[in-house]
C-alpha cells in the first residue's frame, strides 16, 4: 500500500484513493493487478514475501481469499489516520476490486477449473436488472428462546443459523432476522453475452448472468462490450429448487415422512435411495464481478488503464 504512481507524490497512491473513497462516500478500493510487478522491482528485496508470489496466491484462490483482503484492507484504512479511522468504523462493509488481470477469457472458454480464481472476462451486455438490496450478514433472533445470533453469512441465497447456540434451547428454526443489525448491500444481476465475433458458426451464442454489488452497480447499460474481472461461482437456482406454493406442501409432507420413519426406525431397515434422503440439487454457473468497465471507459485496447479506477470513479 505504499506503492507511489510518480515519486513526487506527497504520499502514497493508495493513501490518496482512501481519502477520495471517504470524500465521495464509496466503499471500494480499486487496485491495479500490474502493480503487484512494480513493487516486486521496487521493494521486493526488503520484504519478508515476494509480491509476484501474493499476487499469484490471490489470482488462484480470490474467492477464499476475499474475507481476507477485506480485513486487511480495513485494517489498513484505519491505520491512516484517526479521522480516516473513525469513519471506517461507522461503515459496514468495504470491498476490494482488482483491475487490469491479465488472465483473460472468453465465455466459451470457462471451464470448471476456474471456479474461485481472479479472471477477466470479456462479453455484450443484453440485459440489466434494477438495483435491490442484497443481505451479506445477517443477524438473527431465536424465536424460542430470544437469544441474539450474529454473522451469519449468506451464501447466494436466505441462510438462516443451523442451530441455536443456547445449549438449553438448540432450536433450528423459526429464527427472526434483525434488519437494523445486519448488513445490506446494492446488488445487480448482468446478463452478458459472448461477443457476435468469437462464436463459431453454427453455434449458440453463450450467455453468463454477472453479479456486481456495491460501488460497480449501474456502471453498464445494454449494448454495451465490457469486461468483467471477477471470479466464477456456483450458485443454487432458487426458483428451480421450489416452485410457488409447493413449500407448505413440501414441509408437510416432510414432517409426515420423518414422523413415519421414526415409528417405524426399530422395526425396518433403510433400503433403496429414497429412503437415504436423496433430493435433487439444482445449481447454475454465475460470474461475481469486483469490476466492470465498457468500451467507453477503456484507453489503450486489452492493456487499459480505466480513468474510473482510483481517480474520477465517482457515484454519479
Amino acid at each position: 500500500m505504499k506503492f507511489k504512481n510518480n515519486e513526487d507524490d506527497a504520499e502514497p497512491s493508495y493513501v490518496t484513493q482512501v481519502r477520495r473513497m471517504r470524500a465521495e462516500e464509496m466503499h471500494t478500493l480499486f487496485i491495479d493487478y500490474t502493480h503487484f510487478e512494480k513493487f516486486s522491482q521496487m521493494e521486493g528485496d526488503s520484504l519478508d514475501f515476494d509480491p509476484l508470489d501474493l499476487r499469484n496466491v490471490i489470482a488462484k484462490h480470490y474467492l477464499k481469499l476475499e474475507p481476507n483482503l477485506v480485513n486487511a484492507l480495513q485494517t489498513f484504512i484505519v491505520s491512516i489516520s484517526a479521522e480516516i479511522a473513525q469513519w471506517a468504523l461507522q461503515t459496514n462493509r468495504f470491498s476490494v476490486s482488482f483491475y487490469n488481470v491479465e488472465q483473460r477469457h472468453s465465455l466459451r472458454d470457462l471451464r470448471m477449473g476456474n471456479l474461485g480464481q481472479l479472471v477477466t472476462i470479456t462479453g455484450t451486455v443484453t440485459r440489466t436488472s434494477v438495483v435491490q438490496p442484497e443481505l451479506l450478514i445477517g443477524t438473527f433472533e431465536c424465536s424460542e428462546c430470544t437469544r441474539e445470533i450474529s454473522n451469519v453469512h449468506q451464501n447466494f441465497r436466505f441462510t438462516e443459523p443451523i442451530m441455536c447456540p443456547n445449549p438449553r434451547c438448540r432450536n433450528k428454526q423459526g429464527f427472526i432476522l434483525k434488519p437494523h443489525q445486519s448488513t445490506f448491500t446494492d446488488w445487480q444481476k448482468i446478463r452478458v453475452q459472448e461477443h457476435a465475433n468469437r462464436i463459431p458458426a453454427g453455434s449458440m451464442p453463450r450467455s453468463v448472468d454477472v453479479i456486481v454489488r456495491g460501488d460497480i452497480c449501474e456502471r453498464v447499460k445494454p449494448g454495451d462490450k465490457i469486461q468483467a474481472v471477477g471470479s466464477m461461482i456456483c450458485v443454487p437456482d432458487v426458483p428451480a429448487m421450489m416452485k410457488p406454493g409447493e413449500m407448505a406442501t413440501t414441509v408437510k409432507r416432510e414432517q409426515t415422512k420423518r414422523f413415519a420413519t421414526e415409528m417405524s426406525a426399530g422395526n425396518e431397515g433403510i433400503s433403496g435411495l429414497k429412503q437415504l434422503g436423496v433430493r435433487e440439487l439444482t445449481h447454475k454457473i454465475s460470474f461475481l464481478a469486483t469490476y466492470v468497465e465498457s468500451d467507453s471507459q477503456w484507453k489503450g485496447g486489452d492493456s487499459a488503464t480505466p480513468d474510473v479506477a482510483g481517480e474520477s470513479f465517482a457515484v454519479r
